[in-house]
């Protein structure tokens, strides 16, 4: 439970949801960039066939090579963007930026649904027999789903609304303190 902060103006302390919201952010977003390479050759054959839309116009003169290439940063890029948003939004809400949590409870809900379609697609419907993905890819998928569940669950719980409306107030009194608060006051 966070404590409330001291006449020095020091940061309340991290409550364990915020704790486990950090450490179950991590895992889910690892989740979700394990899930990207076996990918590869869906993406690469849509890279092929738009390169070969463009082949004229753009100038390209090795289709293949340029599928292969285009697929491979595509995936890199796709890695560091879901790497780069769970960290960014994990540190806002820990810098106590309400809206920051209801930003990861958003990508959390996101990643929960569609574990959530992926698993009954697969167990239930079609999907086994159309899903260009690997079977096994269905295991990092549902985990990072269930951690994406936590996550909802850690970022909506109380103690986590205490704490971060604890460090926006901290906040707030630093920026008054040093001069910078709202000049329209």
């Amino acid at each position: 439970m966070p404590q409330s902060p001291g006449p020095a103006g020091d940061a309340p302390a991290r409550p364990d949801s915020i704790l486990i919201l950090i450490q179950l952010t991590v895992v889910a977003a690892i989740c979700q960039v394990i899930t990207l390479p076996p990918a590869y050759s869906m993406m690469r054959e849509e890279m092929v066939t738009r390169a070969e839309q463009m082949k004229d116009s753009a100038g390209i003169e090795n289709v293949e090579q340029y599928a292969t290439v285009m697929t491979v940063v595509a995936i890199a890029v796709a890695s560091i963007l879901i790497l780069a948003l769970a960290a960014a939004a994990v540190l806002l809400v820990v810098r106590g930026f309400w809206w920051a949590r209801f930003l990861l409870g958003w990508l959390a809900a996101v990643v929960t649904i569609n574990m959530i379609f992926a698993f009954f697609g697969h167990v239930f419907g079609e999907a086994a027999a159309t899903d260009p993905l690997p079977v096994w890819t269905m295991i990092p998928r549902v985990l990072g789903g269930v951690a994406a569940v936590g996550v909802l669950l850690a970022v909506m719980h109380p103690d986590t609304k205490k704490y971060v409306d604890a460090m926006a107030a901290r906040r707030k009194r630093r920026r008054d303190r040093s001069g910078q608060g709202n000049p329209r006051r």
